[in-house]
């Protein structure tokens, strides 16, 4: 049997009516979603001459307690199917991550036939599994100066197929954006730190301080964003060379990340790019994202635009904060864009390899005729696409580079080429003996 396939038989006698049974089982780790089948024969069919006769003769009820012991809710026996996740679960059931521990069924033995029955409960694991999913990491709603509920935003993001969906509101508190969670889209919680001197995103929180936004010094201001990563909130410097709202409390703040595109490509985005190159050439190791910072609809704030490309194990929140603080993926101008990966055997965007290690790049969905450059701290590679061409592969080994990441430039909305991709890059250092 399958090491995600388990299967727990119970035998309850007639005795065990009006109890309540724990049936334990194991979870291990990287587990994305749990599901629980259970049957018994509820209704017990006789024959008698020509006809046949149905009773009920068993009642059995389900309820379940996570491995910390987060009690995830009951059912009656009106059920034979059940399914748990972060991002979604059975109705009346929370939502849930999947930690690895021993799990507990319980068991109502609320009606038990003379002779007793037995109940079969399989028990199926999904492992969490490296997998590309697109969102928006900076978006308002009403709840500040958005002109959107974000009930609207959501169902917007869930027309655009975005997969996660971070709520950003200026100074606001988040609201519990797990009940918008579903199957097909992850809202996760934040805040934009609003204020004269600059933006910062805290992602991941609903939170991420106590007490008023407002700082007055750069050590006040040190100390605020260090509140909020004590609050485990992933932190950003959002549009930090944005002419009506500079960063202007300097890098010398204790950050994650950088917002180095924001909304459509303009002057901003450039210099924000041009200044995150400098600094992985100088030997640092910063994340670069990107948010399409959504107001209002609009010609030129639009969802999505630009969407962030996590690399991500789940849909999880956590998940998604993990890959996006590791630097996991790239920046597209929309969801449609060419898709990119990088790879040196486990090893892909923000991991450091060996400067000998081969990286394959490899690109999807084009359209034939855009510009790949290969960028590192020495030079910037270009290469065109041959017309008509969907995918293309390269090995690249660059023994004298410091890092590795690539640009797409194709053409839309409008003539002349324009930057499409911005990928994380992969980092190199010679391996000491």
């Amino acid at each position: 049997m399958s090491e995600n396939k388990r299967v727990i038989k119970k035998y309850i006698e007639k005795k065990d009516e009006g109890s309540y049974l724990p049936l334990h089982f194991e979870v291990g780790e990287g587990i994305e979603r749990l599901e629980i089948e259970y049957s018994y024969e509820r209704v017990k069919q006789t024959k008698r001459e020509d006809a046949t006769f149905a009773k009920e003769q068993a009642t059995l009820d389900f309820s379940i307690t996570a491995a910390d012991q987060c009690y995830l809710g009951s059912s009656g026996s009106n059920r034979a199917h059940l399914f748990f996740s972060s991002t979604e679960s059975s109705v009346g059931f929370l939502k849930y991550p999947i930690k690895s521990g021993v799990w507990t069924i319980t068991l109502g033995a609320y009606k038990i036939p003379q002779e007793g029955i037995e109940v079969t409960y399989t028990i199926l694991l999904t492992p969490k599994r490296r997998r590309l999913f697109k969102g928006d990491t900076h978006v308002h709603t009403n709840r500040s100066d958005g002109t959107l509920s974000i009930e609207t935003v959501v169902r917007q993001a869930r027309e655009l197929n975005l997969d996660f969906l971070f709520i950003t509101d200026h100074n606001n508190f988040a609201m519990d954006t797990n009940y918008f969670n579903s199957e097909a889209l992850t809202v996760i919680p934040g805040m934009e730190w609003t204020q004269y001197k600059g933006h910062a995103g805290f992602l991941g929180t609903v939170k991420p301080f106590d007490g008023n936004f407002v700082t007055h010094s750069l050590d006040e201001t040190r100390r605020k964003m260090t509140e909020a990563k004590n609050h485990q909130a992933l932190t950003v410097l959002n549009h930090p060379f944005c002419p009506d709202c500079p960063w202007e409390w300097g890098f010398d703040v204790p950050y994650d990340a950088i917002e180095v595109w924001n909304g459509v490509i303009a002057e901003r985005n450039e210099r924000a790019i041009e200044w995150w190159h400098s600094q992985l050439c100088d030997g640092k190791k910063i994340p670069a994202i990107g948010g399409s910072d959504f107001h209002r609809p609009g010609l030129f704030n639009s969802l999505g635009i630009p969407t962030y490309c996590a690399y991500a194990w789940s849909k999880d929140p956590e998940d998604i904060l993990s890959a996006i603080r590791h630097g996991s993926g790239y920046i597209t101008y929309t969801i449609t864009a060419p898709k990119l990966d990088l790879k040196s055997r486990e090893a892909s965007f923000g991991d450091t390899i060996d400067v000998n290690r081969d990286i394959t790049v490899s690109l999807s969905q084009l359209k034939g005729g855009e510009e790949i450059h290969f960028i590192t701290d020495k030079d910037r590679d270009v290469e065109t696409v041959q017309k008509d061409c969907t995918e293309l592969e390269r090995v690249k080994r660059l023994p004298n580079a410091k890092f590795l990441r690539v640009e797409v430039y194709g053409t839309y909305g409008g003539t002349g080429k324009k930057l499409e991709v911005l990928s994380n890059p992969i980092y190199f250092e010679e391996e000491s003996d």
